[in-house]
């Protein structure tokens, strides 16, 4: 059925909005595609139980139906990461459509949730700016140990640098949604390496470049000089021969003027990838020193976890709001709070 113009137009403009949401976490370096003619119905089944179980879990404000699934991408399995789908789905809200996209996939015959957050996006050190480019999240359960570890301090954390101006603070009640992902800290210092060579091979190709197209001016400029010598002493005007050698001349600098700016940005790559290299460097010296001293680093080290919260405050006539929070739990067992930020779908 054909849709009228206006609707169309306004379900364009929400995929717009979506699009600048959620695709710089959910398809950045990772292969997805069209989801196979086989997968059709598994992906309509897949969008069907996100809703109800994201509606379960009470993480619409208001109650949300599924109606129908506007659009779909197809993540296929890649070592440990299971196949994936992504989807965009018309849900209606008491009478109202809305566009949710989520980001599906099946373990142990049931269908896992994850937030397209750009929130996931946030880097807790310095050196994942340049690493952790494509994360890989997975779903877990409130009742897993990680959750029942992070929510307690996630509770302190917003308590003590969030919540502090209130006499009474609010309390977390229920956690309604729970994701987590480790760090491989021996592939992001693999990655750096070969970041930091590629860089320095840019450097000295664009540093070749330069005194190859050096060359080549001053050549050009001997040959205008040439050429005006030799006008002059003939009596001829040298004004068609010397523009075209100053239009030469003019792309030649331009030239050197692009490699000189690929040189620039090359060598503060490397900078970076250099830098970023000796803050792992010393997060790996930390936990061998732990090690060596008899303490061993602490369980689920570099892990993050991502929490959504019922938080309630206002005693016996309480009332309750939600809050996404992203902890990152460092090599000391330290959680630290690297954002938080009122929660609404």
């Amino acid at each position: 059925q054909d849709l009228p113009l206006t609707e169309m137009r306004g379900i364009l403009r929400l995929l717009a909005i979506l699009a600048t949401a959620y695709t710089r976490v959910v398809a950045l370096g990772k292969n997805w595609g069209p989801v196979p003619a086989e997968l059709q119905s598994t992906v309509h089944d897949a969008a069907r139980s996100a809703i109800d179980v994201m509606s379960l879990r009470q993480l619409f404000n208001e109650g949300a139906i599924f109606t129908r699934l506007v659009s779909s991408s197809h993540l296929p399995a890649q070592g440990n990461v299971p196949a994936q789908f992504f989807c965009i789905m018309d849900v209606d809200r008491g009478g109202e459509s809305g566009l949710v996209a989520v980001q599906v996939y099946r373990q142990t015959n049931e269908w896992k949730l994850l937030l397209p957050l750009p929130a996931k996006n946030r880097k807790e050190t310095a050196p994942e700016t340049l690493t952790s480019l494509t994360d890989d999240w997975i779903e877990i359960s409130p009742s897993h140990p990680l959750v029942l570890e992070a929510a307690p301090e996630a509770e302190r954390l917003l308590v003590n640098f969030v919540f502090q101006a209130s006499a009474s603070p609010p309390t977390l009640y229920r956690i309604l949604h729970a994701e987590t992902r480790g760090r491989d800290i021996a592939a992001e210092i693999s990655f750096l390496v070969e970041r930091e060579a590629a860089s320095q091979q840019e450097v000295e190709a664009a540093s070749e470049t330069i005194v190859k197209l050096q060359l080549s001016l001053v050549e050009k400029l001997s040959t205008k000089s040439s050429a005006l010598e030799e006008a002059e002493q003939q009596g001829n005007d040298p004004s068609a021969v010397v523009a075209l050698i100053d239009s030469e001349l003019v792309g030649i600098e331009a030239q050197i003027a692009d490699e000189e700016a690929r040189q620039t940005r090359s060598r503060a790559a490397v900078e970076r990838a250099g830098e970023a290299l000796k803050l792992l460097q010393q997060q790996v010296e930390a936990a061998q020193n732990a090690v060596a001293s008899g303490s061993a680093a602490a369980p689920s080290a570099h892990t993050y976890a991502l929490l959504v919260a019922t938080f309630k405050e206002g005693g016996v006539s309480a009332t309750s709001f939600k809050k996404l929070v992203l902890m990152y739990k460092d090599v000391s067992g330290t959680w630290k709070l690297t954002h938080e930020e009122d929660f609404a779908i």
